[in-house]
């Protein structure tokens, strides 16, 4: 039996009856829905108002246990058959249920996905600042078209920066023996040593003053763009080897563009890692996720509301889990390029003092764990596709970073265990 709220037909109610004749008890519920009954029924020209009544008049002694049985109207009363004419009865009307069409699930795509906000695209803002602080157009001074091409081709630029800075602790600038092992390796090296040095040391005291983000010993980002091309123009337009400063950054794009591991392009690792199923795995295991990130960030955030993952603490969450691993082929430096890629590329890198583009928020902490995923899949030790080792890396880490509750479980769980073990040595020992 399940509660009805009556029909209300003009001054009165309808009243279902839910007991054949004879000696029953039975129950009304004078308040079941969203308005009380107040005209319930009526019995022999008495109308039944409200419930004292109900319990006055019709049915004296129904309301014995009044706390318990609040609302309800309970007793044992003869009903005879038929005698019913001042009272309407009507069946139990059987409601059909609604039929609720399900929507057709939509397709997966990453831009609904939460890695969306790692995209970032051609990046054609930061080239274009790069570009202007590094003065390049009074470099070059032609038509536009070496800044095309440049432009078509900085995602390139930026992917070997990262790569060589990654060689050092001071991760965010190049130094001067990075520097020198880059043009050795894209084979930019000039006959004059002198040249090469110049172009390095005049680099670094470019642009504005700034000993935290331009530290004036080192290459910053516009500040690399800026010697690459001088390096080009001295190598290749002044030996008169090429025409035109056009030709000579088309050697440059040439030689730099093989540096880039086919696995760094951008859209080649998205199109590994960033699927549903590694989605649904961290949907799965966000609270312990956010967890661990809450535990490696706000260190140098003390005041802000948004704490992100310095590269500090994404070293000291590393070497915690145990990502150096020899036998995967993971080092320091997977460590600090992984951090490196997946910092956000700001529009102006000397904008912002507090530098947040060096450190990590939320989504990009998860790049960068899908990045150490990504890298482990490399291993010949490691028989996993690369999404399969990003899915098993959100579940190594959130394991680490339990609940209270699971904590406690696990405590329980090793006691247990514990005890079991001892009662087996004492059987043992007997």
């Amino acid at each position: 039996w399940k509660p009805h709220l009556c029909e209300k037909v003009k001054k009165s109610h309808q009243v279902w009856l839910l007991v054949p004749p004879g000696d029953r008890q039975y129950t009304f519920e004078l308040s079941s829905g969203k308005d009380i009954v107040t005209e319930a029924a009526s019995d022999a020209g008495r109308e039944v108002l409200h419930k004292k009544n109900l319990e006055a008049a019709l049915w004296a002694g129904a309301f014995d246990n009044k706390d318990e049985d609040e609302g309800l109207i309970t007793n044992v009363h003869s009903v005879p058959p038929g005698d019913w004419d001042d009272v309407q009865f009507v069946p139990i009307p059987e409601k059909k249920a609604a039929v609720v069409k399900a929507k057709p699930k939509e397709a997966w795509t990453w831009q609904k996905s939460l890695f969306a906000p790692a995209y970032e695209g051609a990046y054609e803002h930061p080239f274009e600042k790069d570009w202007e602080l590094a003065h390049c157009d009074k470099l070059v001074n032609d038509d536009g078209s070496t800044k095309a091409l440049m432009k078509a081709n900085y995602g390139e630029f930026l992917s070997v920066y990262k790569l060589f800075c990654s060689n050092n602790k001071a991760i965010f600038t190049l130094g001067w023996n990075d520097f020198t092992d880059f043009t050795v390796s894209a084979d930019l090296e000039v006959k004059r040593k002198a040249d090469a040095d110049m172009v390095f040391f005049g680099c670094c005291t470019t642009g504005p003053k700034n000993p935290h983000l331009n530290p004036k010993k080192s290459l910053c980002r516009f500040q690399f763009l800026d010697a690459c091309m001088k390096l080009a123009m001295i190598k290749w337009y002044r030996t008169k080897e090429v025409s035109t400063p056009l030709e000579a950054a088309q050697k440059l794009v040439e030689r730099v563009a093989p540096l880039v591991p086919t696995r760094e392009e951008q859209d080649d690792f998205h199109a590994r890692v960033w699927r549903e199923d590694v989605e649904d795995s961290i949907k799965h295991d966000m609270d312990n996720l956010r967890r661990a990130f809450k535990t490696h960030s706000g260190r140098e955030d003390a005041l802000s509301k948004h704490k992100m993952c310095s590269f500090g603490e994404w070293q000291d969450m590393c070497e915690s889990l145990n990502f150096v691993d020899p036998t995967v082929g993971f080092t320091e430096r997977d460590v600090n390029l992984c951090f490196l890629r997946a910092t956000r590329t700001p529009d102006d890198e000397l904008h912002d003092e507090h530098a947040p583009h060096r450190k990590l928020d939320w989504v990009h902490w998860i790049e960068a764990l899908m990045r150490v995923g990504d890298r482990f899949s490399e291993s010949e030790n490691v028989d996993l596709e690369p999404y399969e080792a990003c899915i098993q890396l959100f579940e190594r880490v959130a394991y680490e970073y339990p609940s209270g509750a699971e904590k406690r479980r696990r405590a329980k769980l090793a006691a247990e265990l514990d005890r079991k073990q001892k009662e087996e040595k004492a059987t043992a020992a007997r």
